[in-house]
C-alpha cells in the first residue's frame, strides 16, 4: 500500500485516475471504473500544489488531445485549488469545438489516514445483513452479494441500515468512498461514523482509502474534515 503522508501529490493524483477510471495502453480513458463500465469523461484534470495529472478519452481527435495537453502543462501551479483552473474557459472552448459539453464537474480529493476508533454503531455489512439494506438502501442486496465490490459500512437505526459507506471505485491498491445517508437521518454524525467504518476496512485490506466530493457540497466536505481527511488535490472532469 503507498505510503500516502510521503507520497507526492501528483503520485496520488496517479492513484486516483487509476481508481476511477479504466484506460487503455496510451493511458488514455476507456470508462468509469464502476458497474456497467460506463463511457469515461472526455477531459479529466487533476491539479495539486506540486504537479497536475490529466487525461482525454481514447475517442478524442489527435489535434484536441494536443492542444488540451498544451494548455495542461500551461496551467500553473499553486493557485488555490478552489479557484477554477486559470485555463478553464480555454479549455472548454477546445472542447466545445469537437462537441457540445453535456457535463461538469470539479472539487477536492482526499486521502484519509488510518482510523484508529470506529463508532459502536457501525456495522461491516455482508451478503447475510441484506435485511438491514431492503428497505433503505435495496440496491445493496445485490451488491454485497458480490465480495468484490468491497467492503460496505453502515449505522444501524430502528433496525435497518440509516447510513452507508461504500467503494464507489475500486482496485487492488485504493478504494473512493460513497456515501447515501437517509435524508431524515442527516445531522447526526452518521455519514461520518459509516465513513469511519468503510476506511478501517479498506485500510485493513492494504488499499488506500480515498474521498472526493464537489466544491459545492460543503456537507461533505464537513465530513472529510471530522475524518482528519488530507487535501492532495482537485479533480475536474468535463463529458
Amino acid at each position: 500500500m503507498i505510503d500516502c503522508a510521503h507520497a507526492s501529490n501528483r503520485d496520488l493524483l496517479d492513484l486516483q485516475i487509476t481508481t476511477l477510471f479504466l484506460l487503455d495502453s496510451e493511458q488514455r480513458l476507456l470508462a468509469i471504473n464502476e458497474p456497467g463500465t460506463p463511457l469515461a469523461p472526455r477531459f479529466f484534470l487533476g491539479r495539486s500544489a506540486d504537479g497536475h495529472r490529466w487525461r482525454v478519452r481514447y475517442d478524442l481527435p489527435a489535434g484536441v488531445a494536443h492542444r488540451l495537453d498544451q494548455l495542461c502543462h500551461a496551467e500553473p501551479q499553486r493557485v488555490p485549488l478552489a479557484d477554477p483552473p486559470k485555463q478553464a474557459d480555454t479549455i472548454r472552448a477546445v472542447l466545445a469545438e469537437d462537441a457540445p459539453i453535456v457535463g461538469e464537474e470539479r472539487g477536492p480529493a482526499y486521502w484519509l489516514p488510518t482510523v484508529s476508533f470506529v463508532p459502536p454503531q457501525v456495522v461491516l455489512l455482508s451478503e447475510g445483513h441484506a435485511a438491514l439494506v431492503q428497505n433503505t438502501f435495496p440496491w445493496l442486496v445485490a451488491w454485497l452479494a458480490d465480495a468484490a465490490n468491497g467492503p460496505v459500512a453502515a449505522v444501524i437505526a430502528q433496525g435497518s441500515a440509516v447510513s452507508v459507506c461504500f467503494c464507489s471505485r475500486i482496485t487492488p491498491h485504493a478504494a473512493e468512498a460513497g456515501i447515501e445517508t437517509l435524508a431524515a437521518f442527516r445531522g447526526n454524525g452518521y455519514a461520518t461514523a459509516a465513513a469511519a467504518g468503510w476506511a478501517a476496512a479498506v485500510q485493513h485490506s492494504q488499499r488506500v482509502a480515498l474521498y472526493s466530493t464537489s466544491w459545492q457540497n460543503h456537507a461533505s466536505q464537513a465530513v472529510a474534515k471530522k475524518l482528519s481527511a488530507v487535501l492532495y488535490g482537485e479533480d475536474w472532469s468535463i463529458t
